[in-house]
């Protein structure tokens, strides 16, 4: 909703697939991890969704780079 003002094509594409890759991660991966018996507390994954958003955003710069948008 706060990105429908955004001009560039490009803000608009990273902005939602950078979203919707978290949400997946979220849904998917971070219940997985959360009911497993791997000893990881809230900081440590919080650190992991954040280096894991760090990857993403460069792949996706990359991505829309290839495209040309």
């Amino acid at each position: 909703m706060l990105a429908v003002t955004l001009t560039s094509v490009k803000t608009r594409f990273v902005i939602g697939v950078l979203s919707l890759v978290q949400i997946i991660y979220l849904t998917e991966v971070g219940t997985i991890i959360i009911k497993s018996e791997i000893p990881l507390n809230f900081w440590k994954l919080l650190v992991i969704f954040l280096e894991r958003t760090i990857i993403a955003i460069s792949l996706i710069v990359l991505f829309a780079n290839m495209l040309g948008l």
